[in-house]
């Protein structure tokens, strides 16, 4: 799959995915751990305010955002794959796609774990509006288990 035709799909996954692609259900008392509950929950805050405010450069939204996909920690990495349940833009979402396709096999048990339901968090619900689907984890997995990564910075 060349890089257009990869960055159209994530587009839709990111956009809300497919309509086939139903929000992922709150998972039954279980909550996000808190150490990756510190890095998405200001996240998704920002991204509100900056919805609100139509600012989508708003720096309290991407200088954390971009942070967490740099950052090469399990906590970090577990925190990307927790942020994949929501909407956070396009551009962010094709970015935190390929952050987490480098993660490679790693990253596999977590996604499988989280396509499954979303672990609450403080937000809930002020950020049920930004939830997605599983169609988003099931083509990042795909991704990864055919051995590719993306970077967009190529």
């Amino acid at each position: 799959m060349n890089a257009a035709a990869i960055l159209i799909v994530i587009g839709q996954l990111t956009a809300g995915g497919p309509a086939y692609d139903e929000p992922l259900p709150t998972c039954d008392g279980m909550n996000l751990r808190p150490e990756v509950e510190q890095r998405i929950v200001p996240i998704l805050e920002a991204r509100i305010k900056a919805r609100k405010l139509n600012d989508w450069y708003l720096p309290e939204y991407t200088e954390p955002l971009h942070q967490l996909f740099r950052e090469d920690s399990p906590i970090a990495m577990e925190s990307r794959i927790a942020l994949l349940a929501y909407y956070i833009g396009e551009a962010y979402g094709e970015e935190l796609f390929c952050a987490i396709s480098q993660d490679g096999e790693d990253a596999l048990p977590l996604l499988e774990q989280y396509q499954v339901c979303r672990p609450g968090t403080a937000l809930d619900p002020k950020a049920a509006e930004l939830v997605t689907g599983q169609a988003k984890y099931e083509f990042v997995a795909e991704f990864i288990r055919e051995g590719k990564t993306c970077d967009l910075h190529e």
